[in-house]
């Protein structure tokens, strides 16, 4: 899903004074701001050809086939797509329904601050700040992992490997990937900085981590990408004054990586090319494919009643731009649609930038979820579910 990170925008100027008390307070202002922005998670995805025809021409938004699921009151954390049904994940509790609304899984979780990553129908659900992450298929739970310090963020992978960050006594941080039997499979520990997101690659051989650091009073991000045979970063590419918010590995090996000010792109040869820039305006919302196709919300000065909302192929390249007025409130992006969610509507893109479908709502939306089938609405208290067929809805 989208996420909000308009509160990164904030220049870091070098103030006289300041330097000494920052450096004493490092260890608290780094692990909040590394803490903030994991705790910002995204959306996945799957590998797929941008430019389906077929499904550019099917596709509209209908009432008809979907269905309204109940959350009795629960306080809901997240909702993400899980091959063609719905993760929703609330304070205490893990719920996995099918594409026709049939319940598969619901499990009492009873987390502090729950978060999960999903990837190829499988979902590694995490405590953050917690010491314990949970590892789960569509219909049942398959084992979980206990951490000796306290999570920053997990990913799984598409062939089932687990990637965690945690706290370190030794270092800052530390990541871990486990393999498919819960064994410590690689383990890399960051000296200085605070690992904020972890992404895998496709096939689950190399894994990216964005940490956040303070020299000199000055925040600053860096991108490392690792081979899990080797705890060696072949590549790592420093941003100054940015504060990296999610990386994400495209279908053809090239890392995208954003940040409150910068859209950068690592090739799979390892060179970097920065695609865009934020500086005069806010980055607001962003949502990731499992392909690398993602959406953008930024606010032109800042401004948040003018959302611009730019789209990206699976390749990186830019598929369209469109600008509201009125605020957005949540974005997801997945293979071949893009859904920006307002107060009282919804509206769906394909890849040409074509609207496909306006779902107007009774009640304020808190989340939304876009498949290649559907639409998943959260309102007040339960999620509504609108089928991607057949004639767009105006």
């Amino acid at each position: 899903m989208g996420t909000d990170t308009k509160n990164k925008q904030k220049r870091r100027k070098k103030r006289p004074g300041l330097a000494l008390a920052l450096k004493l307070c490092l260890p608290v202002i780094v692990i909040f701001a590394a803490l903030f922005v994991a705790s910002k998670t995204f959306g996945n995805v799957a590998l797929s050809n941008v430019t389906d025809v077929f499904a550019e021409f099917a596709a509209g938004v209908r009432s008809g086939g979907g269905y309204s699921y109940s959350l009795s009151g629960q306080n809901v954390v997240k909702i993400d797509r899980m091959e063609s049904g719905l993760l929703i994940l609330t304070d205490h509790h893990l719920e996995i329904v099918s594409s026709g609304g049939t319940p598969l899984l619901s499990e009492r979780i009873g987390f502090a601050s729950p978060a999960a990553d999903v990837k190829n129908g499988r979902a590694v659900v995490f405590d953050r700040n917690g010491k314990k992450l949970l590892v789960t298929g569509a219909t049942k739970l398959l084992y979980e992992i206990k951490t000796d310090f306290a999570i920053l963020d997990a990913a799984v992978s598409s062939n089932g490997f687990v990637a965690a960050a945690t706290l370190s006594k030794g270092a800052a941080s530390e990541l871990m990937v486990y393999d498919r039997r819960k064994q410590e499979y690689f383990k890399w520990q960051c000296a200085a900085e605070y690992i904020a997101d972890v992404a895998f690659s496709r096939d689950g051989k190399r894994v990216a981590a964005v940490v956040i650091g303070v020299r000199e009073a000055e925040l600053f991000s860096r991108l490392l990408i690792f081979n899990i045979s080797s705890a060696e970063p072949p590549a790592s590419f420093e941003y100054p004054g940015t504060t990296l918010i999610k990386a994400v590995f495209t279908a053809k090996g090239s890392v995208a990586v954003m940040g409150d000010n910068i859209l950068s792109v690592i090739s799979p040869e390892l060179e970097r090319t920065d695609r865009a820039s934020f500086d005069s305006d806010a980055l607001s919302l962003v949502d990731t494919a499992e392909n690398g196709a993602c959406a953008l919300i930024v606010l032109p000065f800042g401004n948040e009643n003018r959302p611009k909302l730019t789209v990206y192929s699976a390749d990186l390249g830019q598929s369209f731009e469109k600008s509201f007025d009125s605020r957005a409130i949540g974005l997801s992006r997945s293979r071949n649609h893009t859904a920006v969610l307002f107060r009282n509507s919804a509206v769906i893109y394909n890849n040409a930038g074509m609207e496909m479908g306006k779902i107007e709502l009774s009640q304020a939306a808190a989340g939304i979820s876009v498949t290649d089938r559907a639409v998943f609405v959260q309102v007040s208290d339960r999620v509504q579910k609108y089928s991607l067929a057949g004639k767009a809805m105006n």
